[in-house]
Protein backbone atom coordinates (compact mmCIF):
# COMPACT_ATOMS: atom_id res chain seq x y z
CA UNK A 1 0.00 0.00 0.00
CA UNK A 2 1.49 3.32 -1.06
CA UNK A 3 1.97 6.37 1.12
CA UNK A 4 -0.90 8.81 1.54
CA UNK A 5 -1.21 12.48 2.33
CA UNK A 6 -1.22 13.14 6.07
CA UNK A 7 -4.29 14.96 7.40
CA UNK A 8 -4.61 15.70 11.11
CA UNK A 9 -7.91 17.14 12.31
CA UNK A 10 -7.61 18.71 15.76
CA UNK A 11 -10.69 19.29 17.89
CA UNK A 12 -10.49 20.44 21.47
CA UNK A 13 -11.92 22.04 24.55
CA UNK A 14 -11.43 25.75 25.11
CA UNK A 15 -7.83 26.27 26.36
CA UNK A 16 -6.84 22.67 25.73
CA UNK A 17 -3.76 23.89 23.84
CA UNK A 18 -4.76 23.45 20.19
CA UNK A 19 -2.77 26.41 18.82
CA UNK A 20 0.41 25.50 20.73
CA UNK A 21 0.09 21.89 19.62
CA UNK A 22 -0.44 22.76 15.95
CA UNK A 23 2.64 24.98 15.89
CA UNK A 24 4.67 22.27 17.59
CA UNK A 25 3.43 19.64 15.12
CA UNK A 26 4.47 21.83 12.19
CA UNK A 27 8.01 22.22 13.58
CA UNK A 28 8.17 18.47 14.18
CA UNK A 29 7.11 17.74 10.60
CA UNK A 30 9.93 19.98 9.39
CA UNK A 31 12.35 17.97 11.52
CA UNK A 32 11.00 14.82 9.89
CA UNK A 33 11.93 16.17 6.47
CA UNK A 34 8.73 17.73 5.17
CA UNK A 35 9.26 20.93 3.17
CA UNK A 36 7.74 24.00 4.83
CA UNK A 37 5.68 24.88 1.74
CA UNK A 38 4.10 21.42 1.91
CA UNK A 39 2.96 21.80 5.52
CA UNK A 40 -0.44 23.47 5.73
CA UNK A 41 -2.11 24.86 8.84
CA UNK A 42 -5.84 25.61 8.74
CA UNK A 43 -7.62 27.15 11.72
CA UNK A 44 -11.41 27.37 11.67
CA UNK A 45 -11.23 29.72 14.67
CA UNK A 46 -8.99 32.10 12.70
CA UNK A 47 -11.27 31.81 9.67
CA UNK A 48 -14.30 32.61 11.80
CA UNK A 49 -12.66 35.73 13.20
CA UNK A 50 -11.74 36.93 9.69
CA UNK A 51 -15.28 36.32 8.40
CA UNK A 52 -16.90 37.95 11.41
CA UNK A 53 -14.66 41.03 11.29
CA UNK A 54 -15.43 41.56 7.60
CA UNK A 55 -19.18 41.22 8.10
CA UNK A 56 -18.94 43.82 10.87
CA UNK A 57 -16.90 46.04 8.53
CA UNK A 58 -19.64 45.78 5.91
CA UNK A 59 -22.22 46.86 8.49
CA UNK A 60 -19.97 49.74 9.58
CA UNK A 61 -19.63 50.95 5.97
CA UNK A 62 -23.13 50.19 4.77
CA UNK A 63 -23.35 53.60 3.08
CA UNK A 64 -19.88 53.49 1.50
CA UNK A 65 -20.30 51.96 -1.96
CA UNK A 66 -16.57 51.78 -2.67
CA UNK A 67 -15.73 49.81 0.49
CA UNK A 68 -18.80 47.59 0.05
CA UNK A 69 -17.70 46.72 -3.49
CA UNK A 70 -14.20 45.81 -2.26
CA UNK A 71 -15.56 43.64 0.55
CA UNK A 72 -18.13 41.89 -1.64
CA UNK A 73 -15.29 40.85 -3.98
CA UNK A 74 -13.05 39.67 -1.13
CA UNK A 75 -12.28 35.97 -1.76
CA UNK A 76 -12.47 35.26 1.98
CA UNK A 77 -16.19 35.89 2.22
CA UNK A 78 -17.25 36.07 -1.42
CA UNK A 79 -19.21 32.85 -1.07
CA UNK A 80 -21.39 34.46 1.60
CA UNK A 81 -22.39 37.42 -0.56
CA UNK A 82 -22.92 35.28 -3.64
CA UNK A 83 -25.54 33.36 -1.69
CA UNK A 84 -28.95 35.13 -1.97
CA UNK A 85 -30.27 33.46 1.18
CA UNK A 86 -27.26 34.59 3.21
CA UNK A 87 -27.48 38.13 1.82
CA UNK A 88 -31.14 38.40 2.81
CA UNK A 89 -30.43 37.18 6.33
CA UNK A 90 -27.48 39.57 6.75
CA UNK A 91 -29.62 42.51 5.64
CA UNK A 92 -32.24 41.54 8.23
CA UNK A 93 -29.57 41.24 10.95
CA UNK A 94 -28.22 44.68 10.10
CA UNK A 95 -31.67 46.22 10.57
CA UNK A 96 -31.99 44.54 14.01
CA UNK A 97 -28.51 45.59 15.17
CA UNK A 98 -28.92 49.11 13.88
CA UNK A 99 -32.20 49.29 15.77
CA UNK A 100 -30.44 48.65 19.09
CA UNK A 101 -27.61 51.11 18.23
CA UNK A 102 -24.98 48.37 18.05
CA UNK A 103 -21.45 49.79 17.72
CA UNK A 104 -20.09 48.12 14.58
CA UNK A 105 -16.64 49.72 14.94
CA UNK A 106 -16.06 48.71 18.58
CA UNK A 107 -17.09 45.18 19.53
CA UNK A 108 -15.66 42.05 21.12
CA UNK A 109 -15.49 38.81 19.12
CA UNK A 110 -16.89 36.90 22.11
CA UNK A 111 -20.24 38.59 21.46
CA UNK A 112 -20.59 36.20 18.52
CA UNK A 113 -21.10 33.42 21.05
CA UNK A 114 -23.21 35.25 23.60
CA UNK A 115 -25.37 37.86 21.82
CA UNK A 116 -28.67 36.57 20.49
CA UNK A 117 -28.81 39.14 17.68
CA UNK A 118 -25.51 37.80 16.31
CA UNK A 119 -26.50 34.13 16.43
CA UNK A 120 -27.66 34.10 12.81
CA UNK A 121 -24.36 35.58 11.66
CA UNK A 122 -22.56 32.86 13.60
CA UNK A 123 -24.69 30.20 11.88
CA UNK A 124 -24.04 31.64 8.41
CA UNK A 125 -20.29 31.84 8.98
CA UNK A 126 -20.13 28.35 10.50
CA UNK A 127 -21.99 26.87 7.52
CA UNK A 128 -19.72 28.65 5.06
CA UNK A 129 -16.55 27.49 6.83
CA UNK A 130 -17.80 23.90 7.11
CA UNK A 131 -18.49 23.84 3.38
CA UNK A 132 -15.02 25.20 2.62
CA UNK A 133 -13.30 22.63 4.84
CA UNK A 134 -15.37 19.80 3.32
CA UNK A 135 -14.42 20.94 -0.16
CA UNK A 136 -10.79 21.33 0.87
CA UNK A 137 -10.87 17.76 2.20
CA UNK A 138 -12.14 16.44 -1.13
CA UNK A 139 -9.37 18.26 -2.99
CA UNK A 140 -6.68 16.99 -0.58
CA UNK A 141 -7.88 13.40 -0.86
CA UNK A 142 -8.14 13.61 -4.65
CA UNK A 143 -4.60 15.00 -4.99
CA UNK A 144 -3.29 12.55 -2.34
CA UNK A 145 0.19 14.07 -2.27
CA UNK A 146 2.27 11.96 0.17
CA UNK A 147 4.72 14.85 0.54
CA UNK A 148 2.05 17.09 2.06
CA UNK A 149 0.86 17.48 5.64
CA UNK A 150 -2.38 19.18 6.65
CA UNK A 151 -3.05 20.21 10.25
CA UNK A 152 -6.65 21.39 10.55
CA UNK A 153 -8.20 22.91 13.66
CA UNK A 154 -11.93 22.35 13.31
CA UNK A 155 -14.48 20.86 15.68
CA UNK A 156 -16.24 19.14 12.78
CA UNK A 157 -13.23 18.13 10.69
CA UNK A 158 -13.60 14.52 11.85
CA UNK A 159 -17.02 14.64 10.17
CA UNK A 160 -16.22 16.89 7.19
CA UNK A 161 -12.97 15.08 6.38
CA UNK A 162 -13.56 11.50 7.57
CA UNK A 163 -10.25 10.38 6.03
CA UNK A 164 -8.33 12.57 8.50
CA UNK A 165 -6.67 11.30 11.67
CA UNK A 166 -8.98 12.91 14.20
CA UNK A 167 -7.61 14.05 17.57
CA UNK A 168 -9.65 15.35 20.48
CA UNK A 169 -7.85 17.42 23.14
CA UNK A 170 -9.50 17.67 26.54
CA UNK A 171 -8.58 19.68 29.62
CA UNK A 172 -9.99 19.80 33.13
CA UNK A 173 -12.12 22.84 33.90
CA UNK A 174 -9.91 23.97 36.80
CA UNK A 175 -6.74 23.75 34.70
CA UNK A 176 -8.42 25.62 31.83
CA UNK A 177 -9.43 28.33 34.32
CA UNK A 178 -5.82 28.72 35.47
CA UNK A 179 -4.67 28.99 31.86
CA UNK A 180 -7.37 31.58 31.13
CA UNK A 181 -6.24 33.80 34.01
CA UNK A 182 -2.54 33.50 33.08
CA UNK A 183 -3.00 34.05 29.32
CA UNK A 184 -2.69 37.79 28.71
CA UNK A 185 -2.86 37.44 24.93
CA UNK A 186 -6.61 36.90 24.82
CA UNK A 187 -9.32 39.47 24.12
CA UNK A 188 -10.70 41.78 26.75
CA UNK A 189 -13.68 39.53 27.46
CA UNK A 190 -11.46 36.54 28.33
CA UNK A 191 -8.71 38.57 29.99
CA UNK A 192 -10.97 40.17 32.58
CA UNK A 193 -11.17 37.02 34.72
CA UNK A 194 -8.95 37.18 37.80
CA UNK A 195 -10.97 34.95 40.10
CA UNK A 196 -10.41 31.22 39.52
CA UNK A 197 -13.99 30.18 40.29
CA UNK A 198 -15.47 32.83 37.98
CA UNK A 199 -13.09 31.79 35.20
CA UNK A 200 -14.05 28.13 35.73
CA UNK A 201 -17.75 28.95 35.58
CA UNK A 202 -17.16 30.93 32.38
CA UNK A 203 -15.41 27.93 30.81
CA UNK A 204 -18.15 25.49 31.84
CA UNK A 205 -20.82 27.83 30.48
CA UNK A 206 -18.97 28.24 27.19
CA UNK A 207 -18.43 24.49 26.85
CA UNK A 208 -22.09 23.70 27.55
CA UNK A 209 -23.23 26.35 25.06
CA UNK A 210 -20.95 24.94 22.39
CA UNK A 211 -22.08 21.39 23.10
CA UNK A 212 -25.75 22.38 22.81
CA UNK A 213 -25.15 24.36 19.61
CA UNK A 214 -23.43 21.50 17.80
CA UNK A 215 -25.98 18.99 19.06
CA UNK A 216 -28.90 21.13 17.92
CA UNK A 217 -27.48 22.28 14.59
CA UNK A 218 -25.49 19.24 13.43
CA UNK A 219 -26.78 16.48 15.70
CA UNK A 220 -23.16 15.94 16.74
CA UNK A 221 -22.05 15.15 20.28
CA UNK A 222 -18.55 16.60 20.59
CA UNK A 223 -17.89 14.41 23.64
CA UNK A 224 -18.69 11.18 21.82
CA UNK A 225 -15.40 9.28 21.84
CA UNK A 226 -16.40 7.33 18.74
CA UNK A 227 -15.86 10.49 16.69
CA UNK A 228 -12.10 10.43 17.21
CA UNK A 229 -9.05 8.29 16.53
CA UNK A 230 -7.20 9.63 19.56
CA UNK A 231 -8.19 11.45 22.78
CA UNK A 232 -5.58 13.24 24.89
CA UNK A 233 -6.04 14.96 28.25
CA UNK A 234 -3.61 17.90 28.08
CA UNK A 235 -4.11 19.05 31.70
CA UNK A 236 -0.70 17.96 32.98
CA UNK A 237 1.10 16.98 29.78
CA UNK A 238 3.77 18.84 27.81
CA UNK A 239 3.36 19.67 24.15
CA UNK A 240 6.31 17.59 22.93
CA UNK A 241 4.88 14.43 24.48
CA UNK A 242 1.47 15.23 22.98
CA UNK A 243 2.93 15.82 19.50
CA UNK A 244 5.04 12.65 19.59
CA UNK A 245 2.05 10.59 20.73
CA UNK A 246 -0.14 11.93 17.91
CA UNK A 247 2.49 11.27 15.26
CA UNK A 248 3.22 7.77 16.52
CA UNK A 249 -0.45 6.79 16.72
CA UNK A 250 -1.22 8.30 13.31
CA UNK A 251 1.57 6.25 11.79
CA UNK A 252 0.23 3.07 13.40
CA UNK A 253 -3.30 3.94 12.28
CA UNK A 254 -2.14 4.42 8.66
CA UNK A 255 -0.71 0.88 8.78
CA UNK A 256 -3.87 -0.55 10.39
CA UNK A 257 -1.93 -1.41 13.54
CA UNK A 258 -3.26 -1.27 17.09
CA UNK A 259 -2.66 1.55 19.56
CA UNK A 260 -4.40 2.89 22.67
CA UNK A 261 -7.02 5.55 22.10
CA UNK A 262 -6.98 7.51 25.39
CA UNK A 263 -3.91 9.15 26.94
CA UNK A 264 -3.29 11.30 30.02
CA UNK A 265 -0.55 12.22 32.49
CA UNK A 266 0.62 9.60 35.04
CA UNK A 267 -0.19 12.27 37.63
CA UNK A 268 -3.91 11.65 37.19
CA UNK A 269 -3.76 8.06 38.43
CA UNK A 270 -3.68 7.35 42.16
CA UNK A 271 -1.70 4.32 43.42
CA UNK A 272 -3.59 1.49 45.12
CA UNK A 273 -0.55 -0.38 46.37
CA UNK A 274 2.46 0.31 48.59
CA UNK A 275 5.80 1.56 47.32
CA UNK A 276 7.57 -1.79 47.88
CA UNK A 277 5.18 -3.48 45.46
CA UNK A 278 5.72 -0.72 42.89
CA UNK A 279 9.49 -0.96 43.16
CA UNK A 280 9.40 -4.77 43.06
CA UNK A 281 8.83 -7.14 40.17
CA UNK A 282 5.85 -6.53 37.95
CA UNK A 283 3.15 -9.17 37.69
CA UNK A 284 4.09 -11.64 34.96
CA UNK A 285 7.10 -9.63 33.73
CA UNK A 286 9.64 -10.39 36.49
CA UNK A 287 11.06 -6.90 35.93
CA UNK A 288 11.25 -4.33 38.69
CA UNK A 289 10.40 -0.64 38.32
CA UNK A 290 13.89 0.50 37.31
CA UNK A 291 14.24 -2.31 34.75
CA UNK A 292 10.88 -1.45 33.22
CA UNK A 293 11.88 2.24 33.13
CA UNK A 294 15.14 1.33 31.40
CA UNK A 295 13.26 -0.75 28.81
CA UNK A 296 10.89 2.15 28.11
CA UNK A 297 13.83 4.54 27.84
CA UNK A 298 15.60 2.32 25.31
CA UNK A 299 12.62 1.06 23.29
CA UNK A 300 9.90 3.63 23.90
CA UNK A 301 6.52 2.93 25.44
CA UNK A 302 4.39 0.32 23.70
CA UNK A 303 1.29 2.32 22.67
CA UNK A 304 -0.93 -0.76 22.91
CA UNK A 305 -0.26 -1.31 26.63
CA UNK A 306 -2.75 0.92 28.38
CA UNK A 307 -3.01 0.83 32.14
CA UNK A 308 -6.39 -0.06 33.62
CA UNK A 309 -8.05 2.52 35.86
CA UNK A 310 -11.39 3.21 37.49
CA UNK A 311 -12.98 6.52 38.40
CA UNK A 312 -14.58 7.24 41.75
CA UNK A 313 -15.55 10.61 43.23
CA UNK A 314 -13.97 12.37 40.21
CA UNK A 315 -10.61 10.70 40.87
CA UNK A 316 -8.85 8.08 38.78
CA UNK A 317 -7.30 5.09 40.58
CA UNK A 318 -4.99 2.45 39.14
CA UNK A 319 -6.60 -0.98 38.85
CA UNK A 320 -3.69 -2.60 37.02
CA UNK A 321 -0.49 -1.06 35.67
CA UNK A 322 1.34 0.53 38.62
CA UNK A 323 4.77 -0.42 37.27
CA UNK A 324 4.16 1.11 33.85
CA UNK A 325 2.54 4.26 35.21
CA UNK A 326 5.33 5.01 37.65
CA UNK A 327 8.10 3.92 35.29
CA UNK A 328 6.83 6.64 32.96
CA UNK A 329 6.61 9.08 35.88
CA UNK A 330 10.18 8.13 36.86
CA UNK A 331 11.37 8.96 33.33
CA UNK A 332 9.60 12.34 33.36
CA UNK A 333 7.05 11.31 30.73
CA UNK A 334 3.81 13.26 30.83
CA UNK A 335 1.56 10.91 28.85
CA UNK A 336 0.55 7.29 29.25
CA UNK A 337 -2.32 5.35 27.62
CA UNK A 338 -5.19 4.21 29.83
CA UNK A 339 -8.54 2.49 29.66
CA UNK A 340 -11.38 2.52 32.16
CA UNK A 341 -12.43 -0.74 33.80
CA UNK A 342 -16.09 -1.50 33.20
CA UNK A 343 -16.46 -4.55 35.46
CA UNK A 344 -16.59 -2.70 38.81
CA UNK A 345 -19.85 -1.39 40.22
CA UNK A 346 -20.00 1.82 42.26
CA UNK A 347 -19.84 0.01 45.58
CA UNK A 348 -16.67 -1.87 44.55
CA UNK A 349 -15.10 1.38 43.36
CA UNK A 350 -15.98 3.03 46.66
CA UNK A 351 -14.43 0.20 48.69
CA UNK A 352 -11.24 0.23 46.66
CA UNK A 353 -10.90 4.00 46.83
CA UNK A 354 -11.46 4.07 50.58
CA UNK A 355 -8.74 1.42 51.01
CA UNK A 356 -6.00 3.74 49.71
CA UNK A 357 -3.34 4.42 52.34
CA UNK A 358 -2.11 8.00 52.72
CA UNK A 359 1.48 6.79 53.20
CA UNK A 360 1.35 5.10 49.80
CA UNK A 361 0.23 8.38 48.26
CA UNK A 362 3.15 10.29 49.82
CA UNK A 363 5.69 7.60 48.82
CA UNK A 364 4.66 7.50 45.17
CA UNK A 365 4.92 11.28 44.79
CA UNK A 366 8.70 10.97 45.01
CA UNK A 367 8.80 8.79 41.89
CA UNK A 368 7.91 11.66 39.57
CA UNK A 369 10.92 13.04 37.70
CA UNK A 370 9.45 15.75 35.50
CA UNK A 371 11.90 18.64 35.12
CA UNK A 372 11.38 22.39 34.88
CA UNK A 373 12.81 24.70 32.21
CA UNK A 374 16.14 24.74 34.06
CA UNK A 375 16.41 20.96 34.14
CA UNK A 376 15.62 20.72 37.86
CA UNK A 377 13.27 17.99 39.04
CA UNK A 378 9.94 19.46 40.16
CA UNK A 379 8.52 18.04 43.38
CA UNK A 380 5.06 16.71 42.70
CA UNK A 381 2.13 16.50 45.12
CA UNK A 382 -1.16 14.78 44.32
CA UNK A 383 -3.01 17.79 45.71
CA UNK A 384 -1.94 19.59 42.51
CA UNK A 385 -4.31 17.26 40.69
CA UNK A 386 -6.90 16.53 43.38
CA UNK A 387 -6.85 19.34 45.99
CA UNK A 388 -8.89 17.40 48.58
CA UNK A 389 -7.19 14.02 48.16
CA UNK A 390 -5.05 14.15 51.36
CA UNK A 391 -7.91 15.10 53.64
CA UNK A 392 -10.27 12.60 52.00
CA UNK A 393 -7.86 9.66 52.26
CA UNK A 394 -6.81 10.56 55.80
CA UNK A 395 -10.45 10.58 56.81
CA UNK A 396 -10.92 7.15 55.20
CA UNK A 397 -7.83 5.81 57.01
CA UNK A 398 -9.08 7.07 60.37
CA UNK A 399 -12.42 5.36 59.79
CA UNK A 400 -10.85 1.94 59.32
Amino acid sequence: MGKKVKIFSISGDFLSGKSTLMNNMIEKMKDLGFIEDNIHKISSDKMFREYFDKVMKIFENINNDEILKQLSEDETIKDIFNNPEYRKKIESIYVKLNGINFNFSDYDITLANSMQELEEIRNIIDESIDKKISELGRIIIKDNNPNEVWVIDSRLAFHNIPESFSVRLTVRDDIAAERLIKDLSRGSEDSKYKDLEKAKNKIIERKNTEQSRYKEKYNVDLDDENNYNLIIDTSFSNVNDITNTILECEELNSKNKDYSKKWASPKLFLPMQNIRETYGQGFGSYLNLEQIAESIKENGYNPTESIDVFKYNDKYCIYEGHHRNFACAYLGKTLIPYSEVTTLDENEKKQRYESINITNIYDHEDLFRERDENGKIKQFYYTEVYPDVYSEIKKNNEGR
